[in-house]
């Protein structure tokens, strides 16, 4: 699992990967980790950069069940941790991501 850890005091890990985002939680995708021919079906199946995906389920083995607008997909953990997160998205469970200071 690739992490990278916040600068404050007090923050936890971004997530990298839709492998690493919490159930519950809503993402904007950035560009695959796979080869073209694989990243043409991801595209088929609407998980492209910048689609925004919700974590709904665990599955046996690591995977999950992500919602795409009204659809419902289930991903394996390989394909999981090559769905790499757009930049920007904000810390996980840090109450004043998207605040002012």
């Amino acid at each position: 699992m690739t992490l990278i850890w916040s600068g404050y005091a007090g923050r936890v890990a971004r997530p990298q990967t839709l492998a690493d985002v919490p159930l519950g939680e809503q993402v904007t995708l950035g560009a695959p980790d796979v080869d073209p021919s694989w990243a043409r079906r991801l595209a088929e199946l609407g998980l492209r950069p910048g689609a925004v995906v919700t974590v709904l389920l665990r599955t046996a083995g690591g995977g999950r069940v992500i919602g795409l607008t009204e659809d419902r997909i289930a991903l394996d953990r390989w394909t999981l941790r090559r769905l790499l997160l757009a930049k920007g998205e904000p810390t996980v469970s840090d109450p004043g991501a998207g605040s002012s200071p």
